[in-house]
């Protein structure tokens, strides 16, 4: 499991754990390449902590949302499709479980109250 981190204006942070298989596919879909990161530092709970973060203000939100909703959009199509094959019930929870973290992630990116991404 991999950790995406949001941070909220209040510099209070949320972690969602996403298997190894979601991270590599946001990574194969430009989650890293298509925003610019930069070191941002955050005094969260008395400590200092420096990340890699993108902010969610403007177009970057927009951009990660987009990726976010295509890959959902089509994984959703690939089950809808699979499911005239009579799929097994563990091919049909793998693919439900990755349009699940999918739909954390945007409902995540979605909230204007988080005002950076971490990908760390």
């Amino acid at each position: 499991m991999m950790d995406l981190t949001f941070i909220d204006k209040d510099n209070e942070i949320k972690n969602i754990s996403v298997s190894d298989y979601c991270f590599e596919r946001l990574a194969i879909l430009g989650f890293s390449k298509k925003v610019e990161y930069q070191e941002k530092s955050f005094f969260v709970e008395g400590e200092d902590y420096t990340v890699l973060a993108v902010s969610l203000i403007g177009n970057n939100r927009k951009i990660l949302i987009e990726i976010v909703e295509g890959e959902r959009q089509s994984e959703l199509e690939k089950l809808f499709k699979h499911i005239d094959e009579k799929p097994t019930v563990k091919e049909v929870r793998s693919q439900l479980s990755y349009i699940k973290e999918l739909t954390e992630i945007y409902k995540n990116l979605k909230t204007d109250n988080n005002i950076y991404f971490s990908y760390e």
